[in-house]
C-alpha cells in the first residue's frame, strides 16, 4: 500500500517540541478540519522553522475525528498518528 505524503510546517520550535513529547508515548495528535481515514499510511515530513533539515516519519492514522464527531464527543477534530517505521532525516 502506498503512503500519502503530508507536510507539517511548524510555526515555532515549541510546537515541534510538543509533538516530540507526544511521540515519546508512541502517538502524535495533529489537529485538522479534514482528517484522513483511520489506517491511512503517511509519509509525514516535519518542517522546522528556520532550519534547512526536514524529518520524515512513516506514520499511520490510528484514529480520525471529523468536525461532526468531534462536536458530538466533545473532542477536537484531527488525527491521532502512530509510527509504522523508522525515522529518516
Amino acid at each position: 500500500m502506498e503512503a500519502t505524503a503530508l507536510k507539517l510546517r511548524y510555526r515555532s520550535i515549541d510546537q515541534f517540541a510538543e509533538h516530540c513529547r507526544q511521540l515519546k508515548s508512541g502517538r502524535m495528535f495533529i489537529p485538522t478540519e479534514m482528517p484522513l481515514p483511520a489506517k491511512t499510511r503517511l509519509l509525514l515530513t516535519l518542517i522546522l522553522p528556520d532550519a534547512p533539515r526536514r524529518i520524515t516519519l512513516e506514520m499511520e492514522v490510528l484514529e480520525a475525528v471529523d468536525r461532526k464527531s468531534g462536536a458530538a464527543l466533545k473532542k477536537p477534530c484531527g488525527m491521532l498518528l502512530g509510527p509504522t517505521g523508522e525515522l529518516e532525516a
